[in-house]
């Protein structure tokens, strides 16, 4: 293979590594330097107007999902938390502004723009979460189970820890974490596909490296 070409490759799988760690931040919930969301629909102002004093705001579409008395408990807990949490319930189905819930999660953090954690969930299994004034580590969003008590679950959660300075190599947190994270993403991903596309070669009676480059690449030499 030519130099080029290695160089070509050097360059495709590097690219492919950054997008994959600027991705692996923005899921995470960590801010990037000077990035603007999206500007706030609807339902990102009302829950931005709701929120600081509130701490949930449910969408009208998703009233049902928690009973009166439901919804004083898990407010009055998101607000007794340290550090506090900030609850959304959303009908993702609906078009509001945004166009995933990760965008909608940022619009409500620099609207809401006080410390602590923010979730957002759409009443399925999982929810989308970020962390504003520091850092908290892995806090898990398996929302399964009664809607109330896996909401409480999750501030229990948040609340037993704590939320540390901005330490930008914290584990899955800050911006050299997150980074991080996306770049073991892509070394690890990339042999493990490799991996499972040579035994099917191999199950299919060809060789286990594929043919041209791919096989250059790795050996040093032509097939």
């Amino acid at each position: 293979m030519s130099v080029l070409a290695r160089l070509t490759w050097v360059i495709v799988v590097a690219g492919l590594a950054a997008l994959a760690a600027v991705g692996a931040v923005r899921l995470l919930g960590v801010p990037l330097p000077g990035y603007e969301p999206p500007p706030p629909g609807d339902v990102a102002s009302a829950a931005i107007e709701t929120l600081p004093e509130d701490h949930l705001y449910i969408v009208p579409e998703m009233a049902g999902v928690l009973s009166d008395e439901e919804r004083a408990a898990v407010s009055a807990a998101a607000a007794a938390s340290d550090p506090a949490v900030f609850i959304t319930i959303i009908n993702e189905s609906s078009e509001s502004g945004w166009f995933i819930p990760h965008d909608l999660r940022d619009q409500i953090m620099v609207g809401v723009d006080l410390p602590g954690q923010y979730l957002v969930w759409d009443g399925t299994t999982y929810g989308t979460s970020g962390t504003l004034g520091g850092n908290l580590g892995y806090i898990d969003t398996d929302l399964t189970g009664k809607n109330d008590a896996a909401l409480l679950r999750y501030v229990d959660a948040v609340d037993s820890t704590t939320l540390e300075p901005a330490d930008e190599f914290d584990y899955w947190g800050g911006l050299g974490g997150g980074i991080t994270a996306g770049l073991l993403m892509v070394l690890c991903a990339y042999p493990a596909l490799m991996l499972v596309v040579g035994i099917v070669r191999v199950i299919a009676g060809r060789s286990f490296l594929l043919p041209g480059r791919w096989r250059t690449l790795v050996t040093g030499r032509s097939a």
